[in-house]
């Protein structure tokens, strides 16, 4: 609970139905963990979420007056690049790549997607581009469970198929912080 209801001040709803707290006194940067996103009145925010543990050294080097870098982390894995990041103010960006990686010569496997990105979407991606004659594979398998992994077995010609594979959408997402926050 993030909360004690015998301290924490407490106002009427927008629509007077309900009690809500006028401020939640939370000791934990929740806000970073969660990640948040909306657009308001022209301001837009984007908060990527960040890892539990992370947070917890950062917030003690805080506390403590000493440096600390904290960078995004997502859920379902992927590769990050954090070099237009700018420390989270207005105006960055942030890269997330899926992780391929080569099986044999016939196999492709993928061991993480980018955040925002479902197994079923890239599944149906690869499919789309193969359909499309972007790429040629025989066929694409879904043995996710516990950890992302989909396979995607080759038909000949594969280095070029790597390579478009790298190129395409779902594989590489880019975060824009937008500019115009308050």
């Amino acid at each position: 609970m993030l909360y004690n209801p015998k301290t924490t001040q407490w106002q009427l709803s927008y629509d007077g139905r309900k009690n809500e707290p006028l401020f939640l006194p939370v000791k934990f940067p929740l806000l970073l963990a969660q990640g948040a996103e909306g657009i308001a009145v022209g301001l837009s925010t984007k908060i990527l979420p960040h890892n539990f543990c992370e947070l917890i050294d950062a917030s003690i080097k805080y506390l403590r007056g000493k440096k600390f870098e904290l960078y995004p982390d997502f859920l379902t894995g992927g590769m990050i690049d954090v070099a237009g990041y700018n420390d989270g103010r207005r105006g960055g960006k942030v890269r997330v790549r899926a992780h391929i990686e080569e099986r044999d010569k016939k196999t492709l496997v993928v061991k993480d997607v980018p955040y925002g990105v479902t197994t079923t979407s890239l599944m149906e991606s690869i499919v789309k581009a193969n359909d499309n004659g972007k790429i040629k594979i025989k066929k694409v398998i879904d043995n996710t469970a516990k950890d992302v992994e989909i396979e995607v077995q080759l038909a000949p010609a594969f280095r070029r198929i790597l390579r478009s594979m790298r190129c395409m959408r779902l594989l590489i997402v880019r975060f824009r912080f937008p500019r115009t926050f308050a």
